[in-house]
This record gives C-alpha cells, structure tokens and sequence, in this order.
C-alpha cells in the first residue's frame, strides 16, 4: 500500500518556523497526524523511518506515538537533514562540508549540529549507520566498537555498515559480525538500501539478529550483481543464494 501526504502550505509554513527560530519539529502538525492516522489503521509492528527529508514531518510527535504505542522503530540515516536540520536532497554533496559547520557551503545551511540526529536517536530501537560517513562523524570516536557502544542502550541496537569489511551488530551485552558475500560486482548503487531491506525482513519473520545480520548482507550481494538501485530478490532468491 502506498499513502501520499502532502500540503504545500503546511510544509511552506515548516520552513519558515525553521529560518526563524534555527531549529526543527515546530510545525507539520496535520500532514503528520495523516501519517500517523496511516499508521493506525495498517496497525505494523515495525514501522522503518527512511530518507524523510526536510520540512515534511514533524519528527518528535511521529516518534513520541511510535514510542508510547511500543512500536519497534528502525531509523536509516539517510540524508544531511538529520545533521544539519535543513537542506534536503543534497546528501551526496554535503558530507565534506558538515565538519566545518556548513560555513563554507555553497548552500547556506550555516547551522550545522547534530542536534536533530540525536533526538531522532532518542526514539529508535534499531539505527543503522555507515560507519565512515555516520557513525564517526557523528560519535567524534575514532574506535568503532566504542563509537557504536556509545549510541547503545537496553532497547536499541546499532546496525553498522562498513563496505568490504562487512556488517556488526552492537547491542548491550553482544557483539554480532557478519562477512560480506563475496560476489561480482556490477553496480553498487541501492547496496545499502537493499541491506536494510533484508533486515527488515528477517525482523518482520522474528528471526534473530545473526540471520538478521546474515539476510540483509545476503540481499545486498545480491543487489551488487544487477545494474541499478533497484534490483532486491524475491524470498526464493534470497533463501537460494544463502544455501
């Protein structure tokens, strides 16, 4: 199913509240209510927060329902929205910049903090992260078992991502490592989505966090082997290939 909610005068309004006051979560009262009226009829019980970027959402009422509901939450950090509040759609331009503040971006956002990040992460019990692009620059730590082990608590779980070197799963007492499937690559785009597609599968099926581990890599070599973003395998597939 697919719910479309917008409102051009709201999200307009969002944005004003945002340059005046230099913060988030100040408006987008109705268009979240349509989300959250969604989410209590299809009654999940994993609701995944993904690439919502900008002035659309207003965060803290969607996470404070999920959180009072005991609704599992998985939080992707997707977008340069969630360390600088501002300026969607330019994820793939703005790392280099967030270090120094945003102070020499050509866009403008001079009020780069993790302030927004943090709040959502308040509310997640899964939260993935790469390690290179999130997970150190948002921590300031250096060792990423110590980087993870920070943003862990008895309810969350951090799922980092970390290119050749595999997949780890930091949860309080464990530690849970998974191998890259070593196939031939041809596209790399959509990798880390379709990870966090396997993922979330193996959580709606109540498997545990090794085969989740497992699953979710298994579905981002796969997608590794097909041309686009867009290419994550049926269940026979998946199950096929982890044989």
């Amino acid at each position: 199913n697919v719910a479309t909610v917008d409102d051009v005068y709201e999200v307009g309004f969002a944005k004003i509240l945002r340059k005046l006051f230099k913060r988030q979560w100040l408006g987008n009262h109705f268009m979240t209510n349509e989300i959250i009226a969604c989410i209590k009829n299809i009654k999940p019980n994993i609701v995944h927060i993904h690439a919502v970027n900008d002035d659309f959402v207003n965060y803290k009422m969607l996470f404070t329902y999920l959180s009072k509901h005991n609704i599992k939450t998985v939080y992707t950090n997707h977008s340069e929205w969630m360390y600088i509040g501002s300026c969607g759609g330019h994820a793939f331009d703005c790392k280099e910049y967030i270090n120094n503040k945003c102070s020499c971006c050509p866009k403008g956002c001079a009020y780069a903090n993790k302030t927004y990040l943090l709040k959502a992460i308040e509310y997640t019990n899964y939260l993935f992260v790469s390690v290179e692009d999130d997970l150190i620059p948002l921590t300031g730590i250096k060792d990423i078992t110590q980087a993870a082990k920070s943003l862990v608590n008895e309810n969350r779980c951090v799922i980092a991502k970390n290119g050749i070197n595999g997949s780890t799963i930091y949860t309080k007492d464990n530690v849970y490592h998974q191998n890259i499937f070593k196939v031939d690559i041809v596209d790399t785009l959509g990798a880390g989505d379709a990870y966090n597609s396997g993922f979330l599968y193996a959580l709606a099926n109540d498997l545990s966090l090794t085969e989740a581990n497992k699953i979710a890599s298994a579905t981002a070599a796969i997608n590794l082997t097909k041309s686009g973003a867009r290419n994550c395998p049926t269940e026979n597939e998946l199950l096929e290939f982890i044989k």
